[in-house]
């Protein structure tokens, strides 16, 4: 019973939320100078990948914000500030705090998820994003979430995530220049 509520006031909270897009432009790899990265932190080795991507996004002078969901408890980097956990997310499952509200309120170029499970609050906030892309991993309906999906399997560790994305973003900006 509880769990039925709670769907249903999570899709009420998602049909609010109109699929938001930033100003619409298609942007390839070279044009885009802003990236949002959502990721969900689980073990010190997903940190280092993604710490790693960030450094290499920033030494190509891109404009990189990140928000990640702290499922269970890891030793955070110092540079990892934007953080939300469970206590964030209240029975709707649409998370709530000044990080996210930020996260939200920005217009990035892209926004790449990269999560080991696409949780509903993590779903809210990819639909609700303003990014003019979105890339992420391939989920069962993600295609309403998405507007690239990478056919990988959530559960390899970020940094081969990380290497599928950036690996079909060059292709796809290289054939079509769409990316």
């Amino acid at each position: 019973m509880f769990g039925t509520i709670q769907r249903w006031l999570f899709l009420k909270a998602l049909s609010d939320v109109k699929k938001k897009r930033g100003n619409k432009k298609v942007f390839s790899n070279n044009e885009s100078s802003s990236i949002q990265i959502l990721y969900e932190l689980s073990t010190e080795q997903d940190q280092k990948a993604l710490d790693h991507f960030v450094k290499q996004l920033k030494n190509n002078q891109k404009k990189v914000v990140c928000l990640g969901f702290q499922n269970e408890k890891v030793k955070l980097s110092p540079d990892i500030i934007d953080m939300y956990s469970l206590q964030n997310v209240p029975f709707s499952q649409v998370p709530k705090g000044e990080p996210i509200h930020q996260f939200l309120a920005q217009s990035p170029d892209i926004l790449i998820v990269l999560c080991h499970h696409f949780y509903d609050h993590l779903r809210y906030v990819t639909f609700a994003s303003q990014a003019s892309l979105k890339v992420g991993l391939h989920f069962p309906k993600g295609e309403s979430y998405f507007d690239v999906m990478i056919d990988s399997n959530p559960s390899i560790p970020y940094s081969e995530q990380i290497s599928s994305i950036i690996h079909w973003m060059n292709i796809f900006s290289q054939k079509n220049n769409i990316l």
